[in-house]
């Protein structure tokens, strides 16, 4: 594709666009949807084996720069908010499962001492009346075991700017988060910063903190962090050490975990700003499988998810 080195050379792009799936041999590979939708159907499955090219080489980076498959049934966690359709990557430790909307967002795979990852697409049966064009772009970047680009150990995101945007999964699908989800999106601490500040996505974007529809007792144990909280108790995210006020000085306020509705130190509206000065950086992203408490059907606003904005500040 083109030319490079003043003419002597040419540049090569590695795309693997078939409905037969096919094997990753070389960095930067491109997976895309094939070019026709007859060529994809219910109950298909589509398998990309990704074998790791060096001995230096730890972790995948896949970058979906299109992405769109079948969430959810629905916004109410229906059959435990069972995926219709599923993306997997096996990881060292097991596999990494996703679905719906997430064009621009990225993960990374831990291969650990395994000599591939296989990367598969499982279509599920069409809900009557819906039609949906199965589509996905995903570069295929193969990173060093150390080094700048390579992620902390469990962090199935890693963004390495000083600002920028965390969504939780389908975000912007039209059925909701994920369920059954307990991943880490961290941030790459910069030079001469001390403090990560994080904010609510602003309009145009709706809903942009609804994890759960409505206040229960559930959220009001989150807000007060009186019982440990599992994956079974409640969708939340956790900001460890996290406060109102961008300062390392010791003893001001500090939460852990914000759930339900509203992003605050305090378990009041409006969604405000939190800061965390306590470094490594994270955002941890947990979902259960059952839909939360419910005064109206569907919920008000639906769970959509998180999207926040992050800004990293000078010490």
């Amino acid at each position: 594709m083109g030319s490079c080195a003043s003419g002597f050379g040419v540049c090569c792009t590695f795309v693997l666009n078939s409905a037969g799936g096919g094997t990753v041999t070389q960095n930067g590979t491109i997976l895309q949807a094939p070019m026709s939708q007859t060529a994809l159907a219910d109950g298909m499955n589509i398998a990309y084996q990704v074998n790791r090219i060096s001995s230096d080489v730890c972790f995948l980076r896949l970058d979906f720069q299109t992405f769109t498959i079948l969430g959810p049934m629905d916004t109410l966690e229906t059959n435990g908010g069972q995926c219709v359709d599923t993306f997997t990557a096996t990881t060292k430790t097991g596999t990494t499962t996703i679905c719906g909307e997430n064009s621009g967002e990225h993960i990374y795979v831990d291969f650990g001492m395994n000599p591939q990852s296989m990367l598969t697409f499982n279509f599920g049966a069409t809900p009557g009346g819906t039609t949906i064009m199965r589509d996905w772009d995903i570069k295929v970047n193969q990173i060093p075991c150390t080094g700048p680009t390579a992620p902390p150990i469990g962090c199935l995101q890693y963004h390495t700017t000083l600002m920028g945007q965390i969504k939780s999964f389908n975000f912007d699908g039209n059925t909701g988060h994920l369920a059954n989800q307990r991943y880490s999106a961290c941030i790459r601490q910069a030079a001469d910063h001390c403090c990560v500040e994080f904010r609510v996505c602003p309009a145009p974007i709706m809903n942009a903190f609804t994890l759960d529809s409505t206040v229960g007792t559930t959220e009001t144990a989150c807000f007060t962090e009186l019982n440990p909280l599992t994956p079974s108790d409640i969708d939340y995210i956790g900001i460890a050490g996290s406060s109102s006020t961008c300062s390392m000085t010791q003893g001001i306020p500090t939460r852990n975990i914000y759930c339900g509705t509203t992003f605050n130190l305090l378990a009041t509206a409006p969604n405000a700003a939190v800061c965390d000065c306590t470094p490594p950086f994270a955002v941890d992203i947990v979902t259960d499988n059952t839909a939360g408490l419910q005064t109206v059907i569907p919920p008000t606003p639906f769970p959509r998810g998180v999207c926040l904005t992050y800004q990293q500040l000078m010490c």
